[in-house]
């Protein structure tokens, strides 16, 4: 790869029983530090806005100057195609390069509220807008120049015109990621539709945000250029094949976005997924937890990672010896699993309001805080430290009283992005 991009990992047990089956932890983490120094992004972005009437006042308002700071933010080489719906959707702004668009920014000042929510239109357009820019300078001689490209998705709603069923917004997320664009939709305020957002974005490839206050849009928007503009790697191809005779049986990944993965149990020896845009200084985490059939004294390859053309081999010892097979060489892959376990259970209390849910989330948080690795092992992992902090505040704010619409919205978006 052209792009610096790592692949680490870490292997609870390093030492395995031998002829005896066990259960080890895995942690892998992928990111990338910098990018080749003659590389360089062309943004091609769809800004997608709700203007319906329900965003009138200062979140019309924050949403048009959000805009406008991040036209300002764009090279002038790159790409913007703003997209405004209410009942239907229109094309406000064709794609265009920054250097061309003299009138983007009268556009998104001049833009008019009207009735009703047409998202599944909105993004439909701005694929097709973002799609006629595919080849943007692709007769360019640079052959180090990349494109990518990203829709922002922006709404305080609900879909009440056009297609409304997730299952519609689903199959045209997974359309549009495949097509190697990302969707990142936002929801603003109490009323919005977070499990279809946060649809869009796991089937899109983007990160969903929550937004109580309109104010804090700039900082997103400003986000979303950053992330443009750092993109190395494209929905990469992610697998990891174990040893004959393991099993997987969770796989989560942890950052940027939590979320318990579906493994396919007829045939749980490998794992094959395509994860969220490496992004420079943002890693991605997924924890496994995998049963290991017996074996020999002997050394075995445990997995092996690819990662498009990037392959990592990972090994671990079958011995006889107690004193090496007894000991936990690395407690973080354990830990992490079980903390994602842990927050994955608040965040369904949270949205079911399921008080067995939460005490299963507590024992766990028990046991955890229990381990004799605990303070040392979370002094060198901030991620821990910070879904401790995470689930240890929401299960206190829940034993004083039932959580209001905007708490519940604030914990379920905490106890799913956990940006590192």
């Amino acid at each position: 790869m052209q792009n610096s991009i790592d692949v680490r990992y870490a292997v609870n047990h390093k030492y395995l029983k031998s002829s005896s089956p066990g259960t080890v932890f895995l942690a892998i983490e992928i990111h990338s530090l910098k990018k080749s120094e003659d590389s360089f992004n062309i943004s091609n972005l769809s800004l997608v806005v709700d203007c319906s009437s329900s965003m009138r006042g200062e979140k019309f308002k924050q949403a048009k100057e959000s805009a406008l700071d991040l036209f300002g933010i764009l090279g002038d080489n790159d790409y913007l195609s703003i997209i405004s719906f209410h009942k239907s959707a229109k094309v406000s702004l064709p794609s265009s390069r920054k250097s061309e668009s003299e009138s983007a920014e009268n556009i998104i000042r001049n833009l008019q509220l009207g009735i009703g929510t047409n998202i599944y239109q909105g993004l439909a357009l701005a694929y097709k807008e973002i799609s006629s820019k595919q080849t943007i300078d692709a007769d360019n001689s640079n052959n180090n120049r990349s494109i990518t490209r990203r829709i922002i998705l922006l709404t305080d709603g609900q879909a009440s015109y056009g297609k409304m069923e997730e299952k519609d917004f689903v199959s045209l997320s997974k359309k549009i990621r495949e097509d190697g664009v990302t969707v990142s939709p936002i929801g603003i305020g109490d009323d919005y539709d977070q499990q279809l957002l946060y649809a869009i974005a796991e089937n899109g490839g983007g990160v969903p945000y929550h937004v109580n206050e309109a104010i804090d849009l700039r900082k997103i928007f400003n986000k979303q250029a950053d992330e443009l503009s750092s993109t190395v790697l494209i929905s990469p191809a992610f697998t990891i094949t174990m040893m004959p005779g393991a099993k997987i049986q969770d796989v989560y990944t942890v950052t940027p976005a939590l979320r318990k993965q579906n493994v396919d149990k007829s045939n749980n020896t490998r794992y094959v997924a395509r994860l969220k845009d490496i992004i420079i200084g943002q890693r991605q985490t997924l924890a496994l937890r995998v049963d290991v059939p017996e074996r020999p004294p002997g050394t075995y390859r445990l997995a092996r990672v690819e990662l498009n053309d990037l392959i990592r081999n990972i090994e671990v010892e079958y011995s006889d010896d107690p004193l090496l097979y007894n000991k936990e060489t690395d407690p973080y892959p354990r830990m992490i699993l079980t903390f994602s376990e842990a927050t994955s259970l608040v965040n369904k209390a949270v949205q079911v309001g399921d008080d067995e849910t939460i005490r299963k989330a507590e024992t766990l948080m028990t046991v955890l805080s229990e381990d004799k690795d605990f303070e040392k092992v979370m002094t060198k992992r901030p991620i821990l430290k910070k879904m401790a902090a995470t689930i240890s505040g929401i299960i206190e704010r829940i034993s004083q009283g039932p959580l209001t619409e905007s708490e519940k919205r604030e914990a379920i978006h905490d106890t799913t992005i956990f940006f590192r």
